[in-house]
């Protein structure tokens, strides 16, 4: 996975570009038209892959109270 990082133009915080959803638009081509409104960047981001089932990692989640 790869993460765009962008700051203000003067030198803020690093953040994520993000944007309100766009009806017409896959989440997938919002992302891509933000980078491009935020950043100035251009490229082609992929869609998100759902995944069908857990990879079966043992033990508790972080978080989750223990017995």
């Amino acid at each position: 996975m790869e993460v765009l990082l962008i700051t203000s133009h003067e030198s803020g915080p690093w953040t994520i570009p993000k944007g309100w959803p766009i009806t017409q638009l896959a989440p997938h081509q919002v992302a891509e038209r933000e980078a491009w409104e935020e950043a100035g960047v251009r490229g082609k981001a992929k869609k998100r892959q759902r995944r069908a089932r857990s990879l079966g990692c043992s033990g508790p989640s972080p978080g989750s109270p223990r017995n």
